[in-house]
């Protein structure tokens, strides 16, 4: 949102704001958050700013990257990727996505249908994924689209796929252009962690296509 802000010229102000966004992101120590918040930063700019905008928000996000790899915050999400990409075969959300996908269900209904959303501790569905988060450290959420397969079945993808196509071809006014970029964000993110059906995240997504309405609207009227 700032970016869009910014390259529509709407106050240097949104600068504090894209750089504490940033920070916000960075601290949370979440790969995937960092790497598109990134990319799609830098897709931003080279295609929808004014060359000033573009010099400027090229130096500070170099800045940025030049003083968060010499951090130790960037060298421990370095020292654990390269764990992981070392480990692969004992990296846990494999042996995670292995079993759920398999001994998890033994079903067909299931597999269908998916497993459901468990009830905290109250039932037994939720006392059983619990016990194998502290016994096996296995956690749906960290599954992505496939922890949505788990809980809703096969026909919560594809409805997932559907809405979020449907947004990627919806054109949007210059002002409006974040509303894609938090989908596409989303979608991004969501392919390996809860960002898809988690309420974390759903109010905010919830809101973003109240306002696809209202802009789709607002173009209806004005024909």
């Amino acid at each position: 949102m700032s970016l869009n802000k910014i390259s529509n010229k709407e106050g240097s102000s949104w600068f504090i704001w894209m750089g504490l966004s940033l920070i916000c992101i960075i601290l949370s120590l979440t790969r995937t958050y960092i790497i598109f918040t990134l990319l799609l930063s830098g897709i931003y700019i080279l295609r929808n700013s004014s060359i000033y905008i573009k010099i400027i928000l090229v130096i500070v996000l170099y800045l940025g990257g030049q003083t968060i790899s010499d951090s130790k915050i960037f060298q421990k999400l370095s020292e654990t990727t390269s764990k992981d990409l070392e480990s692969a075969e004992d990296y846990i959300r494999i042996k995670a996505a292995t079993y759920f996908i398999g001994d998890f269900q033994p079903s067909p209904y299931t597999k269908i249908l998916g497993n459901g959303f468990p009830y905290g501790t109250k039932s037994k569905f939720g006392r059983f994924t619990e016990n194998l988060k502290k016994t096996d450290w296995f956690f749906i959420d960290d599954l992505g689209l496939l922890g949505l397969y788990i809980y809703l079945g096969p026909l919560a993808i594809i409805a997932y796929l559907v809405i979020f196509y449907k947004t990627f071809k919806v054109k949007l006014p210059s002002e409006f252009l974040y509303l894609k970029l938090f989908m596409v964000f989303i979608f991004l993110i969501g392919l390996n962690s809860y960002a898809t059906y988690n309420s974390d995240f759903l109010i905010a997504i919830v809101f973003v296509f109240y306002l696809y309405e209202c802009v789709y609207v607002e173009k209806q009227i004005s024909k």
